[in-house]
């Protein structure tokens, strides 16, 4: 069996992304599994895609795609990545891009994001994309934090 090439650390889609000039992504209107859309809009609204590996070799291929319900690929992406001192536990490499807003509107229905290497499939995240109103729950959390000395 082959070693992964890199290991996905956060995938998350939302409205829009920035970087500082640090370096940090300023990510807003993050999904969390949902995207409810109030009209059906013309062509596919602008995603953004943020996504954090951790590479597991010195050099490897990422690979991405963001899959229809009818399993055809609405969008993919593959890029190379070189880390000359060799990974390190403690290294993530961040990828932020638009998937591009130019398709007409797919439709309703469960999309998936696909995260691999060159040697295949290493991650996917499911998202339902519809038209209508957002569902509501209402839940509770109690969350007690204690700091140290």
């Amino acid at each position: 069996m082959t070693m992964p090439q890199l290991q996905v650390d956060a995938c998350l889609l939302c409205d829009y992304i920035t970087s500082s000039e640090g370096g940090k992504s300023v990510l807003v209107g993050v999904y969390a599994r949902e995207v409810v859309l109030a009209a059906q809009p013309p062509s596919m609204i602008p995603l953004f895609l943020h996504i954090g590996f951790l590479p597991l070799t010195a050099k490897g291929v990422v690979t991405i795609r963001f899959v229809k319900p009818d399993r055809d690929v609405l969008f993919s992406a593959r890029g190379d990545f070189d880390v000359p001192s060799g990974p390190s536990k403690t290294m993530m490499i961040q990828v932020n891009l638009q998937i591009p807003p130019v398709v007409p509107y797919p439709g309703d229905g469960t999309y998936s994001l696909v995260i691999g290497d060159e040697n295949g499939d290493l991650f996917s995240k499911d998202f339902k994309l519809e038209v209508g109103v957002p569902s509501s729950a209402t839940a509770s959390f109690n969350l007690q934090v204690k700091l140290g000395a």
